[in-house]
C-alpha cells in the first residue's frame, strides 16, 4: 500500500509537473512520444489524486467514528448538495403573452411539444 506522506508530497509536485507536461504537449501531434507520456503521466495523477482523497476521507470517519455529529458534518461536506430552483424564471413567454401561473406554463409547453412534429411534417 501506498505511505500517504508519500501520495501527499508526490500531488503537490505531481501537480505541477502536469502543468508543465500539459503546456508543451498542447501543440503536439497525438502520436508523438511526448503526448503519450503525458497521457500516461495524466492517468497515474489522477489515479494518486483518488487514492489520497479517499485516504484522506477514511482517516476522518475513523478519527470521528464516535463523534455522530461530526461524521455527519463530514458526509454532508463530501456529498453535494445543489438546489438552484432559484436560477429558474417564474414566467414563461411563448410569442407576445407572458405566463405566470405554473399550470399554464406546464400547459403551454405540453402544446408546444405535442405540436411540434406535425409542424416538421408540413
Amino acid at each position: 500500500m501506498i505511505r500517504q506522506t508519500w501520495v501527499t508530497k508526490g500531488l503537490m509536485m505531481s501537480s505541477r509537473m502536469e502543468d508543465n507536461l500539459f503546456r508543451k504537449c498542447i501543440y503536439t501531434p497525438r502520436t508523438s512520444y511526448l503526448y503519450l507520456q503525458c497521457i500516461k503521466f495524466r492517468n497515474i495523477y489522477n489515479k494518486l489524486k483518488r487514492i489520497s482523497k479517499t485516504k484522506y476521507n477514511t482517516d476522518l470517519f475513523e478519527r470521528y467514528k464516535h463523534d455522530i455529529r461530526k461524521t455527519w458534518l463530514i458526509l454532508n461536506s463530501l456529498v453535494i448538495h445543489t438546489s438552484n430552483k432559484s436560477t429558474l424564471s417564474d414566467t414563461f413567454r411563448m410569442g407576445n403573452p407572458e405566463f405566470t401561473n405554473p399550470k399554464t406554463i406546464a400547459d403551454e409547453l405540453c402544446n408546444y411539444f405535442t405540436g411540434v412534429g406535425s409542424k416538421l411534417a408540413k
